[in-house]
């Protein structure tokens, strides 16, 4: 398999980032599942309704759904969307027909990339703002003892002129 996530997933993974940009830290690549409306993507983010946007939670739907259509109702409510279909953004499995047997795709793989696509560039954004951070310190630091070295020699120039 080659390192490309499949389109279908992409799109997925992309309406997510737009409507629940931290979905993918609700996500627990090790128990996901395109076949279960429990460990499906969406299926995993119904797990964790309290820490979906407002904008997202305001739409859930009541008791009654199957664990993934809660999340799938509310984001075709949010985007105003009725035609989000499961294959389309890669949220479910698809087979193709082979001899009478089922070959499955891989949108599980491409799932697990874009998870840790996503963690890796938060990782990033961090390690980023960290080392800007270090660097105002010890900027800071060198201006302060800069400042110290100024102020002494100053104060050694005008004893010398008193």
């Amino acid at each position: 398999m080659t390192n490309e996530i499949p389109v279908a997933v992409a799109n997925g993974a992309a309406l997510l980032d737009e409507y629940i940009p931290n979905w993918y830290e609700l996500i627990d690549p090790n128990k996901l599942d395109l076949n279960s409306p429990y460990q499906c993507i969406l299926g995993q983010l119904s797990q964790h309704t309290d820490q979906l946007p407002r904008m997202v939670q305001k739409h859930l739907p009541h008791r009654g759904s199957v664990a993934f259509t809660v999340v799938l109702h509310a984001l075709e409510r949010v985007t105003g969307r009725y035609d989000i279909g499961l294959y389309e953004y890669g949220f479910i499995e698809e087979a193709t027909w082979v001899n009478g047997h089922a070959e499955f795709h891989t949108n599980r793989k491409g799932w697990c990339k874009a998870i840790a696509a996503r963690k890796q560039r938060d990782y990033d954004r961090a390690e980023e703002r960290m080392n800007t951070a270090i660097a105002k310190q010890v900027k800071a630091g060198i201006d302060a003892e800069l400042a110290q070295i100024l102020a002494e020699r100053s104060k050694a120039a005008y004893s010398l002129v008193a």
